[in-house]
This record gives structure tokens, C-alpha cells and sequence, in this order.
């Protein structure tokens, strides 16, 4: 007679994942910004100028951004507002999230026209890591200006200035009409760029002098979209606005899976679902792949059941991960399966 499934839930992880990670990768987090609002436990909102950009203009504190159809959405938008002629948005993870090396990737639709720098990084204390940067001026690195390229770049500090490593990667279209994947591969003897999964250059740090210090530290996420300055030479299309760019994901996969970083405050045990008709419970193996999707159920449960009596009681043994949108954040955790 087969014994009881017992179910074990390994707290400290994760979220789920859609498009599949290099070979040895598993993902460790992931924000999928399904809610309606973003989630401040992760993000901090920018609220300033800078003198580069003045008096072009002025990153507001959440105005000008919103959540549209699981994407967070950054806007850039012509109007007076402190004294500034422009209004934009600039967020970060810094101090809440942040990773040594993996496997990371961006799926962002970008905006377009003269005057814009849109861009997703990552930043740790002693230098940086681009994974998009699209310069719409006189100053982008081929000269010629448009919506069809973005570099990537990485840079650290020597002697008191910052040392870039850039690469452009051009597109026979617009960047704007679709989303796209932004990725690294990071570890510690380099930085490996993806464009729709599709690599196409590689920084080798391991032989650089900095790369003791600067590529072997935690970075942190950081977006925005600049107005005007220097790097747009002072040249804007007025016309072009608002523009939008739209952050479907961000994900981080590491090659051990029992590396937690940052591990979430919430578990799956004992929480209270905010609200049950927009709750999703999905359930996905170790390489992000759906192995079953509880949304009608967990719709169906007391508002002070727990979200695990969803899961089928029939699953086969092994290690699975279990990913709850509660209708306000997601929590998502490792879950064992033996008998």
C-alpha cells in the first residue's frame, strides 16, 4: 500500500521562469511584475536630476511610472515640472536584490525617437554592466543615430576614472515594435551578451586588471529612460512624446541550485490570499519548465485555506517549484516531494 505524499516545502527561493536558461542553470529570482503596483520590497523609485541631464529633465517619484498587462512600464513625458522641461523614471534594486554571476535576463520593449537614452544595467560598488543601452543623438557610438541599435557595455574604476568595454549591436528594425531579450552570462572569467538568445559578444574580465575587484561582487538591477544632455547632444525631438518602455521580466538564473540569495520574507505556509479572483498557482520543475498550472483551484479555496491544499496530491517525487500570485506579490518557493 503506497504511503501518504508528503509535501516539503525549502524556503528561500525563487520564481517562475518561461524561456529556458543556458544548460546547468536554475532560476533563483525573478520579478515577473504581474501585479498592479510595483513591488517596493525590491524596487526603489529615483526622485532627482542630474546636472548632465539639466534642465532637460526630472525623475519623478512613481508618477511616471505605472503596470500595464504583467509589464512595468517607465514613462518619458514632455511637460513643465520643477523647473524641468521633461519628466521621466529611474528605478533600482540596490541594498534589496542583488547576485554574483548567473545567467540573467531583461524581456523589454523599448522607446524610440531622437533624444532618448533608455537603459536596463546592473551596478555594484566599483563598476557597472549594460545589459542594453540605446543612445538616440549625435554621440551613439556609430554615429548615426536611430532606434534599430543599443550597446552593451561593462565598465570599472582605475586610477580615479572609469574604464568602458562597449560593444554595439545593431537590428534591421525597430528595437520599439516588439519586446526583445537582453541577457548576460556572467561568472567569474567573464561577461557573455545575448540578444534574443542569440550571443554575440563576450568581455573576457579574467584577464583584465581590475577584475579581481570589480566583476566578483553582488550587482544590483538598475532602468531608466534619460531625457536631453550631453549624450543626446542636446538635440530632442519634441514631437515623440510620451514614450513608454515596457519591462515584461527580469529574471537571475544561478548553476547551483541551492544557492538562495535574498530570499523572500513571506512563505507559502499560512498565507492569507489578498484576492482570491486574481490568484495564480503554478507549478514548474527546476529548469523553469510548466509542469502544472492550480489557478482555477486555488481561485476556488477559502480566503484562510492554505494555497498548498491546490496542489495535486499525485505528484511524482522530486523537486518542483511552487510560484503563488496572491492578487498582490508573488512568493515563490522550492517544493520536495516524497512518499
Amino acid at each position: 500500500m503506497n504511503k501518504p505524499i508528503t509535501f516539503c516545502l525549502l524556503l528561500g527561493l525563487i520564481s517562475a521562469a518561461f524561456a529556458a536558461p543556458p544548460p546547468g542553470y536554475y532560476l533563483v529570482w525573478s520579478d515577473e511584475f504581474n501585479g498592479t503596483t510595483l513591488d517596493t520590497a525590491t524596487w526603489t523609485i529615483d526622485t532627482n536630476s542630474e546636472v548632465e541631464q539639466a534642465p532637460y529633465r526630472y525623475y519623478t517619484n512613481g508618477l511616471n511610472l505605472t503596470n500595464e498587462d504583467g509589464a512595468a512600464v517607465l514613462w518619458a513625458k514632455k511637460e513643465s515640472y520643477r523647473g524641468f522641461n521633461y519628466t521621466s523614471c529611474s528605478m533600482r534594486t540596490s541594498g534589496k536584490k542583488e547576485f554574483l554571476y548567473g545567467y540573467i535576463e531583461a524581456r523589454i520593449k523599448t522607446p524610440h525617437g531622437r533624444g532618448l537614452w533608455p537603459s536596463f544595467w546592473m551596478g555594484g560598488s566599483t563598476g557597472q554592466i549594460a545589459l542594453y543601452s540605446q543612445l538616440t543623438g549625435p554621440q551613439l557610438y556609430n554615429g548615426t543615430p536611430g532606434d534599430n541599435c543599443f550597446s552593451v557595455s561593462c565598465n570599472y574604476t582605475n586610477l580615479n576614472r572609469p574604464v568602458y568595454i562597449t560593444k554595439q549591436h545593431d537590428y534591421t528594425g525597430c528595437l520599439c515594435d516588439d519586446y526583445h531579450l537582453y541577457a548576460i552570462e556572467w561568472d567569474s572569467l567573464g561577461i557573455g551578451y545575448f540578444f534574443d538568445n542569440n550571443k554575440f559578444f563576450e568581455y573576457d574580465s579574467i584577464n583584465q586588471p581590475a577584475n579581481f575587484q570589480t566583476f566578483h561582487q553582488p550587482y544590483y538591477f538598475m532602468t531608466w529612460i534619460d531625457i536631453g544632455g550631453a549624450y543626446a547632444g542636446y538635440d530632442i525631438d519634441t514631437t515623440i512624446f510620451p514614450q513608454k518602455m515596457y519591462i515584461d521580466y527580469v529574471r537571475v538564473f544561478q548553476k547551483d541550485p541551492d544557492v538562495i540569495v535574498n530570499s523572500p520574507r513571506h512563505t507559502l505556509q499560512g498565507i492569507t490570499l489578498a484576492n482570491l479572483s486574481n490568484a495564480q498557482l503554478k507549478l514548474y520543475d527546476l529548469q523553469g519548465r510548466l509542469i502544472a498550472d492550480y489557478t482555477n483551484t486555488v481561485r476556488h479555496l477559502k480566503p484562510a485555506q492554505n494555497a498548498m491544499k491546490s496542489i495535486a496530491s499525485d505528484l511524482p517525487i522530486g523537486i518542483y517549484v511552487v510560484r503563488l500570485f496572491d492578487g498582490v506579490r508573488t512568493v515563490s518557493e522550492k517544493l520536495a516531494v516524497s512518499r
